[in-house]
């Protein structure tokens, strides 16, 4: 509970500093109810997440992980994300339960298994679920509460809908990379993504080169909890033979 409730505040301050606001570490631990300490902790660790840097009395953070709409997404990277998606299909066994989580990537995987007839979607996506409306596959909706930013289900109810089902496989997005593992903007989306893993037997990161090169807030599982990372051909080298410490990587074209 407690790594939970941190993890959310660290989430709320990130909010609150890219909608414009430049609380004090006053204000914040008023608002949280907790000491000061724990702010300058809440503070530097987002600092060394390469979000931003503390100033006196406050904090300001750089724009770069402000949460893009996935309409905007959808225009971005296309090449890379229909590469990325066809090597997917090869992670994919015959009459197997999908977890598709909510993303442009996800979305681009689910229009390439739209002639498939054996398989059991299943997607926190408002978005999937219209690409598949004349798959002769199952497709099931999590439900939940809607965010308008990425057209992803999250919450309680969504959750809980999670933990009823098993898959096959998760094909998982995400917004960057820490030393722990793969991390998202979003806690809300977090809690999704990691309920996703803990219900899935094999878990795939779907992921363009272009996040691979930064961060965000909200780490959603460890490294050992991926069995695979799926990204593009424009991966720098040197970051690829790391990655490749940490998880098994393919990269799209090279198969």
């Amino acid at each position: 509970m407690a790594v939970r409730q941190t993890a959310q505040r660290r989430q709320e301050i990130t909010d609150l500093i890219l909608n414009g606001k430049l609380p004090t570490m006053n204000t914040l631990a008023e608002r949280f109810q907790v000491s000061r300490e724990t702010i300058r902790k809440d503070l530097l660790y987002l600092e060394k997440q390469g979000l931003g840097r503390k100033g006196y009395g406050g904090a300001f953070f750089v724009d770069a992980i402000r949460e893009k709409t996935l309409n905007l997404r959808l225009t971005e990277n296309m090449d890379k994300k229909a590469a990325i998606a066809r090597a997917a299909l090869r992670y994919i066994p015959s009459g197997s339960a999908l977890f598709l989580d909510a993303g442009s990537t996800t979305l681009e995987l689910a229009r390439l298994l739209r002639p498939q007839s054996n398989l059991r979607i299943i997607t926190n996506s408002a978005t999937i679920p219209h690409a598949l409306v004349d798959s002769p596959s199952s497709v099931s909706c999590l439900g939940g509460d809607l965010r308008k930013t990425s057209l992803a289900f999250t919450g309680p109810w969504t959750l809980n809908a999670i933990r009823s089902f098993h898959a096959d496989v998760a094909f998982l997005g995400m917004d960057g990379l820490d030393e722990s593992g793969p991390c998202t903007a979003v806690f809300a989306e977090a809690e999704v993504k990691r309920a996703m893993t803990r219900s899935a037997h094999q878990k795939i990161l779907l992921c363009d080169s272009t996040k691979l090169e930064r961060t965000a807030p909200v780490a959603f599982c460890g490294w050992p909890d991926i069995d695979l990372l799926i990204t593009d051909s424009a991966i720098d080298g040197a970051l690829a033979e790391k990655i490749q410490t940490r998880v098994p990587l393919v990269i799209a074209g090279d198969q």
